[in-house]
């Protein structure tokens, strides 16, 4: 599976570009990303984005509790 992040924003309309691969997922899995605000003090959860994956690729947009829009797609063969 590979796990392409393409953006996360809230507020602060945060921005980055991340990959992920894992040559050991099935369908089925269960794929869970965590979104935290770390500052200084504390790594506050934003919200958990989980789902069980599937063949083929998807475009997902995943509302967090606290607000904000988690923007990923991932790919399974």
């Amino acid at each position: 599976m590979e796990l392409h992040i393409v953006k996360t924003s809230n507020q602060k309309s945060i921005f980055w570009e991340e990959e992920f691969s894992d040559p050991m997922a099935q369908q089925n899995d269960i794929l869970r990303l965590e979104v935290h605000d770390e500052d200084l003090i504390f790594a506050d959860l934003l919200g958990v984005c989980q789902r069980h994956i599937n063949k083929g690729t998807h475009e997902i947009d995943c509302y967090l509790e606290k607000g904000g829009t988690l923007q990923y797609t991932y790919s399974l063969n």
